[in-house]
């Protein structure tokens, strides 16, 4: 993530500020999750044990913090 995407996103964070954005999908694609315009880089998010993701991937993801996701688990549509 350049300068540029982290100022974005804390600019983005203080627009949300006391707004819990809940559950949101998101998508792998090379090795970022893009999670609505924001992308993450594997230091801004937590995975669970004996995830593996692959690109194109659809995943469940949830804010903890200011700067830090947990992507909870894969989901897909059948």
């Amino acid at each position: 993530m350049n300068s540029y995407e982290r100022l974005l996103k804390i600019m983005q964070h203080q627009g949300k500020k006391g707004n819990n954005t809940g559950l949101q999908m998101a998508r792998v694609v090379q090795d970022q999750v893009l999670c609505n315009e924001l992308k993450l880089d594997p230091e801004d998010y937590y995975i669970a044990d004996g995830l593996v993701l692959n690109d194109g991937d659809m995943v469940l993801v949830y804010q903890i913090s200011d700067d830090k996701y947990i992507i909870i688990c894969k989901v897909v549509n059948t």
